[in-house]
């Protein structure tokens, strides 16, 4: 019976390493794991671990957490240390194992994971204390932390690496020293207790119990948003309209009222309807051509004003020879004089179409 057992467990234990085996071709990997002791600030105040045989730092041994077979399963770092593990849509449990000497262990640390060979930039960068919980973690709230070689670079303060491909979140993360009775309070597995997989040098046994940080891993779909495509153009696009020109007597400063003039109103502002030879629209907008049967420029014809009132129409520029444009310079239209009764003169009119 308990060999029919220990087959089973055996079973599943290589069912699980087939599952999380390292695959080609997959967008989205794990290539550091960096702690470094740290206080409540995230500020870097004790020694410094990594996945790597680089001297600036000590090495971290790291492994897929199997309970029944986490003392004896083989270490994913490389002959340098280095790792680069592949990461399938699902929560990804992490045991990773490493060395302190005596008064160094940390009531804080800075947990830095870093993705698809991107070392320099942590994607996740997270303190984490040392007390009993699983998701006691928070943001790493210094501006600055640490790259997998030691190096300072920018904090990026996010708890979740997202590259389009795939996200991954931490999920759980909590640490605590395998072979120390007076941490009894604090919950560990039974499996990860007296553990000796690294030194402060290599990744082998040295003779010293293990600290051990755990933590998950959730990866799931990308949740950013897809980039939008290119929009098509419009009928028309790629045609500039013309600057607007207004009409003699036209207020551009004030949507221009189309209603008829009373009878006579045109001849007394002393305009003529030969001016305008253009035949009005019925329905059209209010900046129309204005019709034969209007009197064009009787807004540019003010009512009386005080004599300290200042005219809102343009006054006409200088004659030209018929035929030929006035240029438009500028739209802002000049004072004009006032009589002495306080009426206001109006513009001589020009011939329609002509610019002001």
């Amino acid at each position: 019976m308990a060999t029919a057992r220990r087959c089973l467990q055996l079973l599943l234990v290589l069912a699980v390493c087939t599952v999380m085996a390292p695959r080609d071709g997959f967008a989205t990997s794990l290539t550091g794991v960096a702690i470094y002791a740290a206080d409540e600030t995230g500020e870097p105040v004790g020694p410094f671990w990594h996945t790597s045989l680089d001297p600036s730092g000590r090495p971290i041994g790291i492994t897929r957490w199997i309970p029944t077979g986490v003392r004896g399963i083989t270490l994913l770092n490389d002959a340098d240390g280095e790792i680069s593990v592949d990461l399938v849509m699902m929560s990804h449990i992490t045991t990773t194992f490493w060395q302190f000497n005596l008064g160094e262990f940390p009531q804080w640390v800075v947990l830095n994971l870093f993705f698809n060979g991107d070392n320099l930039t942590p994607g996740i960068s997270a303190l984490v204390p040392f007390d009993r919980g699983f998701t006691l973690f928070t943001t790493n709230p210094n501006p600055s932390t640490l790259s997998l070689y030691a190096r300072e670079v920018q904090n990026p303060g996010a708890l979740i690496y997202d590259d389009g491909s795939a996200s991954g979140r931490l999920g759980a993360a909590f640490y605590f020293r395998s072979g120390a009775p007076e941490d009894a309070w604090m919950w560990r597995p039974s499996d990860l207790t007296n553990l000796d997989r690294v030194g402060t040098v290599s990744i082998a046994p040295d003779g010293q119990w293990d600290a051990v940080l755990v933590f998950e891993l959730v990866v799931g779909p990308s949740q950013q948003q897809p980039t939008p495509g290119p929009v098509s153009n419009p009928a028309g696009f790629g045609f500039v309209p013309p600057p607007l020109a207004a009409y003699v007597g036209e207020d551009l400063w004030a949507t221009p009222s189309k209603k008829p003039l009373e009878e006579g109103a045109g001849a007394a502002a002393g305009i003529g309807a030969e001016q305008s030879t253009t035949p009005a629209t019925e329905g059209t907008p209010s900046d129309r051509t204005p019709a034969a049967s209007e009197a064009p420029g009787h807004e540019g014809t003010p009512t009386a004003a005080p004599s300290n009132a200042t005219s809102l129409t343009p006054t006409p520029g200088p004659e030209v020879e018929h035929g030929t444009p006035t240029p438009f310079h500028s739209r802002t239209p000049a004072r004009t004089a006032t009589t002495g009764t306080g009426a206001m003169t109006s513009p001589t009119p020009r011939a329609k179409g002509w610019l002001w």
